[in-house]
C-alpha cells in the first residue's frame, strides 16, 4: 500500500493506531459521524481477499445502509468497490 499524503495541518492524536489495508487500493479515507470510514478497490480481474488486520465492521452502501459484517476482512470481486465503516476507531 502506497501512501501520499499532503501537509494538511493536522496533528497525530496521543493514542490510536495506524490502519492497515492489505489486499486492494484505498481511494478514501474519512471520519463520518465519528466512525472511520475507507472506500477501496480491486484493479484487477480476479477476487482479492481485502483485509484490515485485526479490526471488523460494516461493509456499506453509497448511503451508508449496513450490507454485511466482516471480522478482519471480505472478498473483492474483481474490478470491485466498497465502502466500510470501521468498528473501534
Amino acid at each position: 500500500l502506497e501512501v501520499v499524503t499532503s501537509s494538511g495541518g493536522g496533528t497525530l492524536g496521543t493514542s490510536g493506531r495506524a490502519l492497515e489495508v492489505t489486499g486492494a487500493e484505498v481511494s478514501a479515507v474519512r471520519r463520518h459521524e465519528g466512525v472511520l470510514e475507507v472506500r477501496v478497490f480491486n484493479p484487477d480481474d480476479e477476487a482479492h481477499r481485502v483485509a484490515f488486520g485485526e479490526r471488523s465492521g460494516w461493509i456499506v452502501d453509497l448511503r451508508g445502509t449496513p450490507l454485511a459484517p466482516f471480522d478482519g476482512g471480505f472478498e473483492l470481486r474483481g474490478h470491485g468497490i466498497a465502502t466500510v465503516r470501521l468498528s473501534g476507531s
